[in-house]
């Protein structure tokens, strides 16, 4: 009866945290073995700890827990073995949420992608800063006809060229998903061809493209002209994105957008001619509801920037 008040006790709201205040009490074997009969488990927390990740892996493969939708991993590192039978233990269960943030598995992404094509619950993946590279398109091919998937960040890696073709064709194939962070990826080869995608994308809101490469005309068009056919997207951050040549093509497609809510564009360089255009879209665009534009405006009037304010019928929340 203890034990089991103790299980319990740890698990309040369906939330088991492994490692937590309890588990000085325990072996870790033993204390895991005390949830095997809660079905009522919906999430599961695990921090970077080799006995831990072991016991998560006996409890993944053998508890009864039919309810479990959440898994968060923290800056766990295992060998290639440990993490394979991670995802096969996986399989199965009717996960909604996978947090691997910091996690290092770049040697089994095929394992990751095996999981992902059945795992037809899931809703939000979590792979910021796990060292993930180009081996990593497999990983994106699975999610391309992905039903339920809406939530995806791949922020802080290093995903390169062929990487950066899978995401054109998960943001113009895939019906699903609502936002996309893949910033600090500095090389994604040719930018144009993932916003030329989502131009034509119906249902994503969201799209974090910062302190990625986007420096010749070429891909200051393409996100021109997206923001010109896209009628969806509410918010997009291009920080530091070295969009400095034709920036101007930016701002011209968003004095002809009607959806986009923010627009994050610090740490670029406008030119004069560029200016134009912003003074414009800052006229013309009511969608517009906040727009960070700090460190890219050294050519920017400020006079003229008071006075396109003063012509809009609705407040914008302008940084500079």
């Amino acid at each position: 009866a203890t034990a089991k008040s103790s299980a319990k006790a740890c698990c309040s709201d369906g939330k088991m945290v492994v490692g937590c205040l309890n588990w000085s009490k325990y072996d870790p074997i033993g204390h895991i073995m005390l949830h095997i009969n809660l079905p009522s488990v919906k999430s599961l927390e695990l921090g970077p700890n080799e006995t831990e990740f072991t016991s998560l892996l006996m409890a993944l493969a053998f508890a009864n827990w039919q309810q479990l939708e959440q898994v968060t991993l923290r800056a766990v590192t295992r060998g290639a073995k440990q993490w394979t039978q991670f995802f096969t233990a996986l399989q199965g269960k009717r996960i909604t949420s996978l947090n691997l943030s910091k996690c290092k598995f770049s040697n089994n992404v095929q394992d990751l992608a095996n999981f992902l094509k059945k795992a037809d619950r899931i809703a939000s993946l979590n792979l910021a800063e796990c060292e993930l590279q180009d081996n990593f398109a497999p990983v994106l091919g699975a999610l391309l006809g992905h039903p339920t998937l809406k939530h995806v960040d791949l922020s802080q890696n290093s995903l390169g060229g062929e990487c950066g073709k899978s995401i054109a064709a998960l943001l113009s194939k895939n019906s699903s998903l609502a936002s996309i962070n893949v910033s600090s990826n500095r090389s994604l080869g040719d930018a144009s061809l993932i916003f030329e995608s989502l131009a034509s994308n119906t249902r994503l809101r969201a799209f974090n493209f910062s302190f990625c490469v986007a420096n010749t005309p070429a891909h200051a068009n393409s996100i021109g002209d997206m923001l010109a056919k896209n009628t969806v997207l509410k918010s997009l951050s291009l920080v530091g994105c070295s969009i400095t040549k034709d920036g101007g093509a930016v701002f011209r497609g968003l004095t002809n957008n009607s959806s986009l809510e923010r627009l994050c564009f610090r740490a670029n360089s406008l030119d004069r001619a560029a200016t134009e255009f912003l003074i414009l879209a800052l006229q013309t665009n009511m969608a517009i509801e906040h727009m960070d534009l700090e460190g890219s405006t050294s050519n920017l009037s400020l006079p003229e920037v008071c006075m396109a304010l003063a012509k809009r019928a609705k407040p914008l929340d302008l940084r500079m």
